[in-house]
């Protein structure tokens, strides 16, 4: 569901909702009758971003061009910009103020936070967040990201421009 679907909803509708999953922006829980709160997964940064070419198309432009040329925001500290509810910062733009309000939006509002990658320990933090004890998770198949590997200085370049993401991913790991 979208978020303007679900805002058209009429308000005692948007009350009954338990569970609303989507690709939300922070300040979705503005949007529910009563209290609300977020559960996350996040990816390391650029295995998302690598999985975000491969799904455009690849072999199409480089990566290179993909991420830069384009100015793709998407891949430009995208879990930082989701979380501080900053989505609409330019290319380039995102500042340790938004990872700081991310962070704290994290601590005010999220039930958990799950990393990909993290499967067992995510399934009973989800379980937790949900009230309910979910079966083991287990990983079956390997990771397709591992199908490309972009150049290391490439990578290098990804890592810079998602310096915020790559802070927020690791914290949230060892928090794990």
């Amino acid at each position: 569901m979208t978020r303007a679907a679900f805002e058209a909803l009429p308000e005692e509708q948007r009350a009954r909702c338990e569970v609303v999953f989507g690709d939300f922006c922070y300040g979705f829980h503005r949007l529910v009758p009563g209290p609300a709160r977020y559960v996350v997964t996040l990816r390391h940064p650029i295995g998302r971003i690598i999985s975000m070419y491969q799904a455009a198309g690849m072999p199409g432009p480089s990566i290179e061009s993909w991420v830069f040329d384009d100015e793709r925001r998407e891949a430009d500290n995208h879990m930082v910009r989701k979380i501080s509810g900053w989505k609409d910062v330019p290319f380039g733009g995102c500042t340790q103020g938004m990872l700081d309000e991310a962070i704290a939006n994290i601590e005010a509002d999220f039930e958990a936070v799950l990393i990909r990658g993290s499967a067992a320990r995510s399934g009973v933090l989800l379980g937790k967040a949900l009230g309910v004890t979910l079966p083991p998770i287990e990983v079956i198949t390997a990771d397709p990201d591992d199908e490309y590997d972009p150049p290391k200085e490439m990578r290098k370049r990804l890592r810079q421009l998602n310096k915020l993401d790559v802070a927020l991913f690791k914290r949230s790991s060892e928090a794990l």
